[in-house]
């Protein structure tokens, strides 16, 4: 009798283990490109290869240390994500997008304006949302350590830098998933105890204690701020937590494919920066507290030898095929935003220079079939660029 009773009881854990380990869902590396995103281009730079920081489980989003971050700077371009979701040709978008968060349309501005970039430390288990025939969709999704993201006052995860797409709590627990890893050296490294869940903090916080990813110091950095204003930690800040050094078991997965890398250069956002329209003109786009990104210290434009280029490969397309837009002599460290110059001007999204003044966005095309001219604008040097695109029929 106990031995059929011991057998049952083992027989329920397997069977409640396998139920949890059914639980199949997307995974998402850094820099990878993602169908149905809600905005066509990145909005954001990822980071690869960030050392593993708390343990996993369920966390506060206030938590010092839970989030990192490249000390004067931002990786994500608040101002152009304001600027892709306030276009009035994007309303229904930006309704879709409003309602995901759970604000008023007429807010986006002003809420994106509140947010503070930062950087996952772990990998981190949401329900990302994308957008598909004027609908917002969520799915749950484990998003790689690296990944840029905005949060709101109390941590939470508001918003995926890379695409523009919003997040919200997931529906199941850490141990209840299976996610679907593609990337070769995510599915080495993968490691289901340390995935976490970010729940919001207990209170709005005023600076957010967080983790220098170059020297592993502490940083604070005002809520709501892009990283101009970051100082270090004090005593009565607190100090992050350190990387846990316990080894664990890792869960290894198939690879089949991998997603791409956008390198993290260093920029810093002293004052608000207006958005380089296609026509060279400047003008002001965000309010609240979205500043532009600038480095550290004044990048000269590279030299008049060395023209600004851009080139779209591949140069012809059906709908809906992906494409990479590459970006050179800019200055190091500036976002440059591209933008769709016909019928008529249409801002697409932006991404960040190198150390070289070089850029590589991967992007979604949606556009009808016809033959298009694309501009990459430096947001400091003013530098432009263009080149055609043909979608096809």
């Amino acid at each position: 009798m106990a031995l059929a009773l011991m057998l049952t009881l083992t027989a329920g854990r397997c069977a409640q283990k396998a139920r949890k380990a059914a639980v199949g869902i997307a995974a998402e590396a850094v820099g990878q490109l993602v169908g149905d995103a809600f905005l066509a281009m990145i909005t954001g730079t990822d980071r690869s290869g960030v050392p593993r920081g708390s343990d996993g489980g369920p966390h506060r989003g206030d938590e010092p240390g839970l989030y990192g971050v490249i000390r004067g700077a931002s990786a994500c371009d608040k101002i152009t994500l304001q600027t892709l979701l306030t276009d009035p040709q994007q309303a229904e978008k930006s309704r879709e997008w409003a309602a995901v968060v759970g604000i008023p349309a007429g807010r986006v501005e002003a809420y994106i304006g509140s947010l503070t970039p930062v950087v996952l430390r772990n990998d981190t288990l949401v329900t990302n949302h994308g957008y598909k025939d004027g609908r917002s969709f969520g799915y749950e999704s484990v998003l790689q350590a690296g990944t840029a993201v905005l949060v709101d006052g109390s941590g939470a995860l508001t918003v995926k830098c890379s695409f523009g797409s919003p997040l919200t709590p997931p529906k199941h627990d850490v141990d209840e998933i299976d996610p679907q890893i593609t990337d070769a050296g995510w599915a080495a490294d993968y490691d289901a105890d340390a995935v976490q869940v970010v729940r919001p903090g207990s209170a709005d916080v005023d600076r957010f204690v967080l983790t220098d990813l170059d020297t592993g110091d502490g940083v604070t950095r005002p809520s709501g701020s892009t990283g101009e204003d970051d100082a270090a930690v004090t005593a009565s800040d607190g100090e992050p937590a350190p990387t846990p050094t316990k080894t664990k078991t890792k869960t290894t997965k198939t690879s089949t494919k991998s997603g791409t890398d956008e390198s993290t250069a260093k920029p810093k956002s002293p004052t608000a920066q207006p958005t380089t329209q296609p026509n060279g003109d400047r003008t002001r786009t965000g309010t609240g507290t979205a500043t532009a990104t600038r480095p550290r210290s004044p990048s000269p434009a590279p030299p008049a030898s060395a023209p600004a280029r851009l080139s779209v490969a591949p140069e012809a397309m059906p709908p809906g095929t992906p494409y990479t837009l590459r970006a050179s002599g800019f200055a190091p460290g500036e976002w440059v935003q591209f933008w769709q110059l016909n019928p008529m001007p249409m801002l697409l999204g932006s991404a960040l220079a190198d150390e070289a003044g070089a850029v590589s966005a991967p992007a979604m095309q949606h556009l009808y079939p016809g033959d298009y001219t694309i501009q990459a604008n430096g947001q400091l040097s003013r530098r432009s660029a263009s080149a055609h695109m043909l979608i096809t029929y």
